[in-house]
């Protein structure tokens, strides 16, 4: 891979992950943060139900 000046790449996967290792979430922090990824569940679940409607329809009204 060519490297780009004033560009780093991480060298591992675990130096390239999201999560931080040296500082531990405190445990409000935790719940918080599963609250937010259970409100983007939702959202997804919403979302594919509506597309999923959606297309069931659409083949409905071409088999009619």
């Amino acid at each position: 891979m060519r490297q780009h000046p004033g560009l780093s790449y991480p060298q591992n996967k675990i130096a390239g992950s999201k999560q931080s290792i040296s500082s531990p979430k405190s445990p409000k922090e935790v719940v918080v943060e599963a609250s937010r990824q259970g409100e983007l569940n939702a959202t997804n679940l919403a979302t594919i139900r509506v597309v999923y409607r959606r297309q069931s329809e659409e083949i409905d009204n071409e088999e009619q």
